[in-house]
C-alpha cells in the first residue's frame, strides 16, 4: 500500500472515531474488527490508531470492554460488565414455565424457536438449558426439553380428588371459566390415567359439611391411593377453614386462588409446604397483555370502561393495563362504576325486586300457551323459566346502566381502543355502536376478557384464559409437589392470550 493512500485510511479513521466519540458520548466506540472491515484496512492499523489516541488522551481504554471518550469518568469496572445473557434466558424460560406458556405437560419448543423467541444463539440457549437441568428444573432427553416427567403407572396412588363449593344436589360452576376447567380437568386427568373423584363442600348452612357426587354427606377418609387434592377456592364463603381440614391428610393440595380478597389464607398456607396456589383470572397480567396486544397494533390511547371497579379482578386488570401503558408510552383512560363486584350483583338486585307471589302465575300461563300441562308437571320443572327470566330482567337493567356510559365514552374520549371489563360488557358495547349507526370502521377497536363462545359468534377480540395451562399446572404439582417452580410459596400466575377474532366489529351477514 502506497504511504499517501495508507495516510489517508488513517485520517478517514481517526476521523470516524472523533465522531464516534461526539455520538456515543458514554457508549463504547466502534470495534478494532468493526472499523477495519470498515475501512477495508488490516487491524493492525486500526490499533495503532487508538493507541497513539490514547497516548495523547484522547481516550480512555477498559481491557475487555474497548474504548471510551476521555471525557467518561472512569466507573468500577463491575458497572460495565456485560450481563451473561444465558442466566438471562434461563430466568424467563422458568418465569414461561411458571406462567404456563409452556405447557408441563408438552415438550418446550425446540432450540431454535426458542432463539428466535429470546433472540439469542444457539449456544446461549443450550447453556440456559444445562443450567436449568442441573438444578432439576429441566429435564433433556436428545433434543427435547421439558419438565422433569413423573410417572403414575408404577405408582399405587392414582387418585386425583377435586373439592369445590357444592350444593346438595350439584356443584357450583356458575362461569363458563369454570365449567371449561371441569371439563378440562377430566380430561387431562383421565390422558395421565389419573382417577378423578369429584366431592363437594356446602358452607352456607349452619353446618358446613361435605358431599360425594350422589348428594351424600361424608367425612374426608384417608385414601391410600390419593396423590393429592385441586381445591377450587370459588363460590366459598370461609374457603380457609375447608382448606384446614384438607391440609390435615398431609398430602400435596393444589389451590385454584380466587383474588387478592383471599390473601391471608394464601399466607396462611402457602408456607406449610406441599400447598401451592395458582390464579389464572386475577392480577394485573391480563391487562398487561391486553395493553401489549393494543400497542402492537398501534393503539396509544386506550379507554377502560368497567361498570364492577368495585371487585379486585377490574382494579388489577385496570392496573395492568396502565403500567404496560407507562412502559410504552400510551395513555389510558378509565370510565369506571364502583357500585358492583360482578353481574351476579345486579342478577341479586333483580330478584329482590321481583314480586314472588306473581311470578309462579306467570310462568304456569307461559308454560300452558306453549302446550304444557300445569297440573302434571312439578314445579321444579318450571324453575328454568324463572331463571331465564330473571336473566333477561338482569340483562335490560344492564344495558340501561351501560349505554349512559357508552355515550359519555363516545362523545367525550379521544380513545382508538376500549377495553371492556368482561365479554358481557364489549357484547354491548358492541350493540351501543350498531344501534348509533356510526359506520363500523369508525369504531373504536373494542377488546374484552373471558373469550366466551359469544365472542366468536360476535368478532370481539377477547382475552382467553389459560385453562389448559391452569389444570395441566395443579395435576403436576401433585404427582411432583418438590420442583423448584413450587418452592417459593408464591402465588403462580397463568399466562393468557388476546384472540383475534379478525375484526374487533360484529359480524354482519
Amino acid at each position: 500500500m502506497k504511504k499517501s493512500n495508507r495516510g489517508s485510511i488513517a485520517n478517514r479513521v481517526k476521523e470516524q472515531i472523533r465522531q464516534a466519540i461526539a455520538d456515543a458520548k458514554s457508549e463504547a466506540l466502534p470495534s478494532i474488527r468493526y472499523l477495519a472491515q470498515f475501512n477495508a484496512c488490516s487491524t493492525r492499523t486500526v490499533r495503532l490508531i487508538y493507541e497513539s489516541m490514547v497516548q495523547k488522551g484522547e481516550l480512555k481504554v477498559r481491557p475487555g470492554l474497548g474504548y471510551f471518550a476521555s471525557a467518561l469518568p472512569r466507573m468500577p469496572a463491575k458497572q460495565f460488565k456485560p450481563k451473561e445473557r444465558w442466566r438471562e434466558v434461563a430466568e424467563r424460560i422458568r418465569d414461561d414455565l411458571r406462567s404456563a406458556l409452556f405447557l408441563p405437560a408438552v415438550d418446550l419448543p425446540s432450540q431454535k424457536e426458542l432463539c428466535q423467541r429470546y433472540d439469542v444463539c444457539v449456544p446461549t440457549v443450550g447453556k440456559a438449558l444445562r443450567a436449568l437441568s442441573a438444578e432439576g428444573f429441566l429435564q433433556g432427553k436428545g433434543v427435547h426439553w421439558r419438565l422433569p416427567a413423573r410417572s403414575v403407572q408404577g405408582n399405587t396412588r392414582k387418585v386425583v380428588r377435586l373439592l369445590c363449593s357444592s350444593t346438595p344436589g350439584a356443584l357450583r360452576l356458575e362461569t363458563q371459566r369454570e365449567q371449561e376447567f371441569m371439563r378440562t380437568l377430566v380430561e387431562e386427568s383421565q390422558r395421565m390415567g389419573l382417577e378423578l373423584q369429584v366431592i363437594g363442600y356446602e358452607d352456607r348452612s349452619e353446618h358446613p359439611h361435605f358431599f360425594s357426587r350422589g348428594a351424600k354427606s361424608l367425612r374426608l377418609t384417608k385414601d391410600p391411593r390419593l396423590l393429592g387434592t385441586i381445591f377450587s377456592s370459588w363460590h366459598m364463603r370461609d374457603a380457609g377453614a375447608c382448606l384446614a381440614m384438607v391440609a390435615r391428610e398431609n398430602l400435596p393440595v393444589s389451590i385454584w386462588w380466587e383474588g387478592a380478597h383471599q390473601g391471608n389464607v394464601q399466607r396462611q398456607f402457602a408456607k406449610v409446604g406441599q400447598r401451592c396456589f395458582f390464579d389464572v383470572g386475577y392480577g394485573e397480567e391480563p391487562g398487561h397483555t391486553v395493553g401489549a396486544y393494543l400497542h402492537g397494533l398501534g393503539h396509544r390511547r386506550i379507554a377502560f370502561l368497567s361498570p364492577f371497579h368495585a371487585s379486585d379482578w377490574s382494579r388489577e386488570r385496570c392496573r395492568g393495563l396502565q403500567r404496560e401503558l407507562q412502559k410504552t408510552g400510551g395513555t389510558l383512560e378509565t370510565w369506571v362504576m364502583e357500585e358492583m363486584q360482578n353481574p351476579w350483583t345486579l342478577r341479586d338486585q333483580v330478584i329482590a325486586d321481583t314480586k314472588w307471589n306473581q311470578l309462579p302465575n306467570a310462568l304456569q300461563t307461559m308454560f300452558q300457551t306453549c302446550g304444557g300441562d300445569t297440573q302434571l308437571t312439578p314445579w321444579e320443572e318450571l324453575a328454568p323459566l324463572k331463571e331465564r327470566a330473571f336473566d333477561l330482567a338482569q340483562m335490560q337493567r344492564m344495558r340501561a346502566l351501560l349505554h349512559p356510559l357508552f355515550e359519555r365514552v363516545a362523545r367525550k374520549s379521544q380513545a382508538s381502543a376500549w377495553v371492556l371489563a368482561n365479554d358481557l360488557v364489549g357484547l354491548m358495547a358492541q350493540d351501543f355502536w350498531m344501534q348509533s349507526g356510526t359506520s363500523v370502521s369508525r369504531w373504536p377497536h373494542l377488546v374484552a376478557f373471558d373469550n366466551t363462545l359469544e365472542s366468536y359468534v360476535r368478532g370481539l377480540d377477547s382475552y382467553e384464559f389459560n385453562t389448559l395451562g391452569l389444570v395441566q399446572q395443579m395435576l403436576y404439582h401433585l404427582v411432583a409437589p418438590r420442583h423448584p417452580q413450587f418452592s417459593s410459596g408464591d402465588v403462580l400466575h397463568l399466562q393468557g392470550r388476546v384472540i383475534c377474532k379478525g375484526m374487533s366489529k360484529p359480524n354482519v351477514l
